[in-house]
């Protein structure tokens, strides 16, 4: 049962969010994603704790394995049959088996409906529907799903049913907190996924046409986080880490190349914004004009220089310990949102 609890959240981790995730920020039919991983990871990861303005920083991770994942028509796969209800799939190879995630997914949110596999040439099929992702999904949101599949697991030298495996799957799903991830290729805005997925196994035995009770495994889980960023040509979390049940240790950390941090804040439409003096020498006002929640400056590269909490509208900056450059600054309310965004000159 370890093995398919693992194969569950494997599978679960070609999941989906973002600051707010609409429908059209999820693949199409067509798209092909390249993503880097890398197991039992050794540099230092540390997901921290829920809530805004979070700033993760991964950027020691490294790896040359690779995964490519492909997003096929279904009626083009082994399993179209099995899944007449699905109108996208994932494709995977990892060398060792084959393996198709059937999708259904609409303007208003995407629903699981199982996989399909290939191992040792054998086809073995498991259909199980989920809603994954109601849309827009934001900051704070959350769903569960509960669902069970039955099993006959021994039968009597007549036929006849006599054990009976029912395994009930819980997956639990938040969206904690909101920030900036730091990756080898960048700094990225984001929404970050909590899922929790775990699996009880019930074993019932027939006694005169009833189902008794005789034992249940102990629930086993996993918890995994997704990050998706603002690029909507991304369509696909930056990161994805799966964590240990036991120790709550990073066990495979997945990321891709994503669109720099430089064109992601040249994509935001230019807000209300006055900085002055600026140039400046040793403090600057960011005077936003409405009550903010968050005052983050980096540099052009997506470095993270200084992050303010603030309640007020106008705000004065100590920046003498700044190297001259130019700054971004980005301003934002306390869901994500962001508000203003100018650039600073540091004398």
């Amino acid at each position: 049962m370890k093995k398919y609890l693992m194969l569950v959240c494997f599978i679960g981790t070609h999941s989906f969010s973002q600051i707010t995730l609409e429908h059209n920020d999820f693949v199409s039919v067509g798209d092909t994603i390249v993503e880097y991983y890398e197991r039992f990871p050794t540099s230092t990861i540390d997901v921290g704790e829920p809530g805004p303005n979070k700033v993760w920083d991964f950027s020691n991770l490294k790896s040359t394995a690779r995964d490519t994942l492909v997003f096929v028509d279904p009626q083009d796969t082994p399993f179209g049959e099995d899944f007449p209800n699905s109108n996208i799939a994932l494709y995977s190879n990892n060398g060792y088996y084959e393996a198709w995630m059937f999708m259904n997914h609409s303007s208003s949110k995407l629903v699981g409906n199982g996989s399909g596999v290939f191992v040792n040439e054998k086809k073995r099929v498991d259909i199980r529907q989920e809603t994954v992702i109601k849309y827009p999904l934001n900051y704070q949101d959350t769903s569960s799903n509960t669902t069970e599949e039955d099993k006959i697991v021994e039968k009597t030298k007549k036929g006849a049913d006599s054990i009976k495996r029912t395994r009930v799957f819980e997956h639990q799903t938040v969206v904690d907190s909101w920030g900036d991830i730091i990756l080898p290729k960048g700094t990225f805005l984001s929404l970050r996924l909590k899922h929790v997925i775990s699996v009880t196994d019930f074993f019932y035995k027939k006694e005169l046409d009833q189902w008794v009770l005789l034992n249940q495994s102990k629930k086993n889980t996993c918890i995994f986080y997704q990050w998706w960023t603002q690029d909507k040509k991304v369509k696909h979390p930056v990161a994805q880490i799966s964590m240990d049940e036991h120790h709550k240790k990073p066990i495979i950390a997945k990321f891709l190349p994503a669109k720099p941090f430089l064109e992601i804040m040249k994509s935001v439409p230019l807000q209300t914004l006055k900085i002055y003096p600026n140039p400046a020498i040793r403090s600057t006002i960011i005077d936003v004009g409405v009550e903010v929640s968050y005052i983050s400056i980096y540099s052009f590269n997506g470095q993270l220089i200084k992050n303010i909490k603030t309640n007020i509208s106008k705000t004065e900056i100590n920046v003498e310990d700044f190297a001259s450059a130019t700054y971004f600054v980005v301003v934002r309310d306390e869901e994500g949102k962001i508000i203003g965004k100018g650039q600073l000159i540091k004398k």
